[in-house]
């Protein structure tokens, strides 16, 4: 879900917000105070007052509900070269698709959480597995 101008938050390091979403994957989202690129999520930035930080994106299960749960934090203090954390964005978001893996029944490569054991959830499901 991409956000449009005018739902962006308006911050101190409004250029770095700018500059980053350009970076990383689209759409950019805003979700629990972080940029998330991808969808499914690849890779997290957040910026604060005295630093940007990025990482892998990941998924953990609190019950029925995927909590963002961000892995390999890499930070940078805000007078960093954007190059630097171009690279960083680049890395973070290999490290996660590095994570998907292929279900043998439809030949799809899926993020970890759509997985349920060897197969992804839709086939699961069409299997008759129960969730």
């Amino acid at each position: 879900m991409t956000m449009s101008k005018s739902s962006r938050v308006k911050t101190a390091n409004e250029p770095w917000d700018a500059l980053i979403r350009t970076m990383m994957p689209k759409p950019v989202a805003l979700q629990d105070g972080l940029l998330v690129g991808g969808d499914p999520g690849e890779v997290v930035v957040r910026i604060t007052a005295r630093e940007i930080a990025v990482a892998a994106f990941a998924n953990v299960w609190d019950g029925q509900t995927p909590r963002v749960a961000p892995q390999g934090w890499k930070t940078f203090p805000l007078d960093a070269k954007p190059a630097r954390v171009a690279q960083a964005i680049i890395k973070a978001r290999a490290r996660r698709l590095g994570t998907y893996r292929w279900c043998p029944e439809c030949h799809e490569i899926n993020p970890p959480e759509w997985m349920a054991d060897s197969t992804c959830q839709s086939c699961a499901e069409k299997l008759g597995a129960v969730f």
